[in-house]
């Protein structure tokens, strides 16, 4: 049980990383009115690649990324009966 402890735990930290690293620098940029968006977009993509290696039991590819992004279109498809 401490495992899914330590899990959840890192995944709260990668929830408020995203957060202050993506959400509050984008929602700066639209306030002000700049642009700016490009560094949010190698932001995202870095989270994917990350994402992806931890779903592929830590091994860092492009195509893990891919398939991670993948999944994710596919749960919002069937969420959303798209």
């Amino acid at each position: 049980m401490q495992a899914q402890g330590s899990i959840l735990a890192h995944l709260i930290d990668i929830l408020d990383s995203i957060e202050s690293d993506l959400m509050l620098p984008l929602k700066t940029h639209e306030r002000e009115d700049r642009g700016g968006f490009f560094s949010i977009s190698q932001q995202v993509f870095s989270y994917i690649d990350y994402l992806g290696a931890l779903a592929a039991n830590g091994e860092n590819s492009t195509r893990n990324a891919v398939e991670y992004m993948g999944l994710g279109v596919k749960s919002l498809v069937e969420s959303f009966k798209i």
